[in-house]
């Protein structure tokens, strides 16, 4: 159906045009206005899938929301061997680079004074079983009017994450863990009343954990 976006988005779909001005945000973030993201060596930004949340029906939505992300890898890992055990222990951090862009769904959309939520949830680095996720931080941006003409993009502050782990044994290890590992984020976007005009998650657990009002 027209102005009836597909369920999962990447960012190609609503890439920013050749043209524009990008703007740094008080947060750290910077925003594109119809210009395309920096393009640098080494960068690996991939797209994710991001699903509709159950706060929001498909009908209403105004705006498409795509992302992707860059993942560092900045663990390190120990392997040491005593008289009569062995300790294996991974440490370190986990760094995520998040970019987000959003665009009108259909051509005569405008939305005016729009704002960006996004909430990063986290979970526990545990040795067994299943952590919950839990809120680890939200921020809203102040965008340009959202149309059809051009996309809007926020490139955030890069998340850091640290976590250990280790296991010590003789034959079975006994392991223990600590720290914060990322489960997923809720990109929502709010029109000039405080209305919700779109809302997607990176992982469906946290499909019902949006928030529905304006932070």
């Amino acid at each position: 159906k027209a102005g009836e976006p597909p369920k999962n988005e990447t960012a190609g779909n609503v890439s920013p045009a050749a043209s524009g001005t990008a703007t740094p945000d008080a947060s750290g973030a910077t925003i594109y206005e119809g210009k395309p993201f920096p393009q640098k060596k080494g960068d690996n930004y991939k797209a994710l899938t991001l699903s509709l949340s159950d706060n929001f029906n498909i009908q209403y939505r105004k705006v498409i929301i795509a992302a992707t992300m860059e993942t560092e890898n900045n663990m390190s890992k120990t392997d040491s061997t005593y008289y009569y055990y062995r300790s294996k222990t991974t440490s370190g951090s986990m760094t995520y680079k998040l970019r987000a862009t959003v665009k009108a769904s259909a051509k005569g959309i405008a939305v005016e004074s729009p704002k960006l939520v996004v909430q990063c949830f986290t979970k526990d680095v545990i040795s067994s079983g299943k952590s919950a996720p839990k809120l680890h931080d939200t921020k809203t941006f102040s965008l340009p009017t959202i149309d059809d003409a051009r996309a809007i993009g926020v490139e955030l502050p890069e998340l850091s994450l640290e976590s250990s782990s280790t296991r010590v044994g003789v034959r079975y290890y006994t392991p223990s863990a600590t720290g914060r590992e990322l489960y997923g984020f809720v990109l929502s976007v709010f029109d000039s009343s405080g209305s919700l005009v779109a809302q997607m998650v990176s992982n469906k657990g946290l499909k019902d954990l949006g928030t529905t009002k304006l932070p």
